[in-house]
Order: structure tokens, then C-alpha cells, then sequence
């Protein structure tokens, strides 16, 4: 029964937009019966969410949390909070918290911006690293050896002709993301949305995570790029030290 569940949550975990119980089913070998045990269980335990308009089951951010906690960083959703909310109150945008699993960047939680209009994403979406500002910015602190093996897997999607689709032009953004401290992603995804990230370290000068804005373009105007990535420079170098990490490092 174990490896039935560990094998649902693998299938859930690959399926950034969740799946149906019959879904599930068409994937795996088990009845029907057996996988709807066992997502009523993990649903109880809130290891699994469920939508409610379109029935479909996901990976829940406790979940995730799981992990952190496997790296060492059980408390980080909780260390980041207060710096968020302060930053999301300046900046009035919403303010997310990812952190980075195999090749995507992982939302890990998320605080809506006090317009009329905001962005919301689901705990538990998956990030791609080329088009994103939390992926640019986890990628860049990555070891030389995880980097290679993070661009065998990067497929380069082309989401509209902002998106960068060559390797050479990626590592060119890499650096300079190195060299202002922030991560930017520049309607390369998504038509009117900019974005902008900065990194968490913990104490042994890792970057664990990564908190980023996400906002209208109109909002946030490319003059104001180095202003607000500022402020989420001083947002994560709070959560940082409360992470143990110290500037020396």
C-alpha cells in the first residue's frame, strides 16, 4: 500500500495542474476504489488538495514543506512570512516563495497584492527556470556541476518572442543576474507581466529559495527595476538571517 501511494503522489507531482480520479486511474495499474482510499487519506492528512470546480487533485504545499524540511529548512515558509508581508505592503504586488525541485521552481506560498487586480497561483505550481525570475535566480547560485545538468534538462520553450530559447543568450542573463543580486523576467512568459526575484541563503550560503513579485507592467516600469529589487534584496536578507546566514559567507 505504500508504494501504491508513493506512486500516486510521483504521478501527482509531474502534473503541475492536477489530475481526476479517472485520470489518475488511466496511469496507474490499481482500481479505482484503491486510488480514491488513498487520495481521501491524503486529503484528510492535507499532503493533497482537491479543486472544487473541476475535481482534479494535486500536490498540497504541506507536501513540499516535506522536502524543506529533508534539506534542513523545516521552518522556512514560517521565517519568510513577516519579511513578505512587509514587502508585499511596499510594493503592493503580490509576493511569492519558491524554492527549487529537480529542473522547475516550486511555489511554495504565495501573498496576494492589495489592488483591485492582482496575480494568484496555486501552492504547488511548477516554475519553469528559463522564462522566470525565481528560475534565473536559483540557477545562478547553482554549483557549475548542477548548472550543466539543470541545461540537459531545460527544454527552452518558446513562449512568445521575449522568451529566451538560446543556451548562449540564457548564461548571458545569468551573469547579469549575478551581477545586480536580482532576477528578472521581462514578459518572457506571459504578454504584460514583469517580474522580479532575489535569493535566500541559509547558513551554509546555499540559495534555498527564492522570493519574487509579480506585476502588471504598467505597475512596475522597467525604471523602477533596481528601486524594488532592492527592497526584495532587504526582504530575503531578513529571512536569510533568520535562516542562520551571515554576510561573510
Amino acid at each position: 500500500m505504500l508504494e501504491k501511494v508513493m506512486e500516486l503522489l510521483e504521478i501527482l507531482s509531474k502534473n503541475r495542474n492536477g489530475l481526476t480520479l479517472q485520470e489518475i486511474h488511466n496511469k496507474l495499474e490499481y482500481s479505482k476504489t484503491t486510488i480514491f482510499r488513498i487520495l481521501t487519506t491524503l486529503l484528510e492528512m492535507g499532503y493533497v488538495g482537491k479543486d472544487a470546480d473541476n475535481n482534479r487533485f494535486y500536490i498540497s504545499k504541506k507536501m513540499f514543506e516535506l522536502g524543506l524540511a529533508a534539506l534542513g529548512e523545516e521552518n522556512l515558509v514560517e521565517r519568510a512570512i513577516e519579511p513578505m508581508t512587509r514587502l508585499r505592503d511596499e510594493v503592493k504586488e503580490s509576493v511569492m516563495l519558491g524554492a527549487l525541485v529537480d529542473d522547475k521552481v516550486v511555489l511554495l506560498e504565495h501573498l496576494l497584492g492589495s489592488h483591485n487586480f492582482t496575480f494568484t497561483i496555486k501552492s504547488g505550481t511548477k516554475i519553469c527556470i528559463h522564462a522566470s525570475a525565481p528560475g534565473k535566480v536559483l540557477f545562478a547560485d547553482q554549483t557549475p556541476e548542477r548548472q550543466a545538468e539543470l541545461l540537459q534538462s531545460i527544454e527552452f520553450i518558446k513562449f512568445n518572442e521575449n522568451t529566451i530559447v538560446a543556451e548562449a543568450d540564457f548564461l548571458k542573463e545569468i551573469e547579469k543576474t549575478k551581477e545586480k543580486g536580482y532576477g528578472v523576467d521581462i514578459e518572457e512568459e506571459i504578454y504584460g507581466v514583469y517580474c522580479i526575484g532575489a535569493p535566500i541563503y541559509n547558513r551554509y550560503g546555499d540559495a534555498i529559495a527564492c522570493v519574487w513579485i509579480s506585476a502588471p507592467k504598467g505597475r512596475l516600469p522597467l525604471g523602477d527595476f533596481d528601486r524594488v529589487g532592492d527592497l526584495i534584496k532587504k526582504c530575503v536578507a531578513t529571512i536569510s538571517g533568520k535562516l542562520g546566514y551571515k554576510i561573510s559567507h
